[in-house]
């Protein structure tokens, strides 16, 4: 349920975020809002679009690889793109830090019922083996 949820709060993020750096990038300058925020956006988006349909076809398959791709995906860039959003881009607004506060939110709550959920995986396929 998570995920679908995820799916659409992504799609308003995304949005926001075009909007939001348009303005901060006519009104401010500075390196990280020319150069690093842009470059994390981009990876979030394409990260994004690759850990929510592994996310969703390794939870409706039961699939290992696929459930851990998506843990690995949530960790890594994801995770790391929304520590820096909320926390490092210049500069930093109270509404950056409620989208991003939300979007951490989503991935870690995420992130622990799909580990949970590929224990149950795991387990399940040994029992069918043994």
């Amino acid at each position: 349920m998570l995920l679908y949820y995820n799916f659409w709060y992504s799609i308003v993020y995304g949005w926001f975020f075009l909007f939001v750096y348009r303005w901060k990038y006519l009104n401010h300058s500075g390196l990280r809002v020319q150069y690093f925020t842009p470059a994390f956006f981009g990876i979030w988006v394409c990260a994004e679009a690759a850990r929510l349909y592994v996310g969703w076809s390794g939870n409706l398959k039961e699939d290992t690889p696929g459930m851990a791709a998506f843990l690995f995906l949530t960790v890594f860039p994801q995770m790391l793109v929304a520590i820096y959003m909320l926390a490092m881009q210049e500069p930093l607004y109270a509404f950056d830090k409620i989208f991003n506060g939300i979007m951490l939110a989503f991935l870690v709550a995420e992130f622990l019922l799909a580990w949970r959920s590929m224990g149950v995986f795991i387990a399940d396929k040994t029992a069918r083996c043994v």
